[in-house]
């Protein structure tokens, strides 16, 4: 089995490629083979223009089995006392005009009979649940206004993650037929501005645990 590993930044996954080295064979840098599971560590850049070139051009040249996309988030829609993971769902790219041009019809009909759209979320049309579900709310600016947030929660009845790139990873993945799986640390909101790198640094701990915990079941 051929997994890939996506992250925008090595110090999102460098507990990961750490526990690879110790563990596992290693075929060339970022690239492993731990019992019948072979692993590649792509690092793509932030944004949605580095995150979509990055694995447009990977997925162009290898076939996997399963990619996970890993990263972290911002809660919007609820306060977390520590930092939390979670598969996300859905993605909803945001716009201030998404309301008059929803996503859907920007596509077209063809577009929908190609990508899983469902009331202006890109869907991720591979079924299997083992991590509390969300959906991510993708803005490259990292920012989104109050009404807005209440618009959406209103929308919609599970967690919501502001994230940068996240609709770049649902749109190639499908677009390239890609069995994924997109995985994001929420950040913990307790004292966010003054405990920001702490806070950071703890969902970090937490998603590379969580990515190591699933390497290990795929091996089993």
């Amino acid at each position: 089995m051929k997994l890939a590993v996506a992250a925008a930044n090595l110090d999102e996954v460098q507990a990961l490629i750490t526990f690879l080295q110790n563990q596992a064979q290693q075929l060339n840098p970022f690239h492993f083979r731990l019992k019948n599971l072979e692993i590649q560590i792509l690092i793509t850049g932030s944004g949605i223009l580095r995150t979509t070139y990055g694995l447009t051009r990977y997925f162009q040249h290898q076939s996997v089995d399963l990619f996970i996309h890993s990263g972290l988030a911002i809660p919007i829609s609820e306060d977390l006392n520590e930092a939390k993971v979670y598969q996300v769902s859905d993605d909803i790219f945001f716009n201030e005009k998404r309301d008059k041009n929803p996503l859907n019809k920007l596509v077209g009909s063809a577009g929908n009979k190609e990508f899983p759209f469902d009331n202006g979320k890109l869907k991720n049309p591979h079924s299997g649940r083992f991590l509390p579900l969300a959906v991510s709310i993708t803005n490259e600016s990292g920012q989104i206004d109050e009404d807005s947030i209440q618009s959406l929660k209103g929308e919609n009845d599970t967690c919501l993650l502001l994230t940068q790139d996240n609709s770049a990873v649902f749109f190639t993945a499908i677009l390239e037929k890609i069995n994924f799986f997109s995985i994001r640390a929420a950040l913990a909101s307790k004292d966010h501005e003054d405990k920001f790198e702490e806070n950071k640094k703890e969902a970090i701990t937490l998603l590379n645990s969580t990515l190591i915990d699933i390497i290990l079941t795929l091996t089993e």
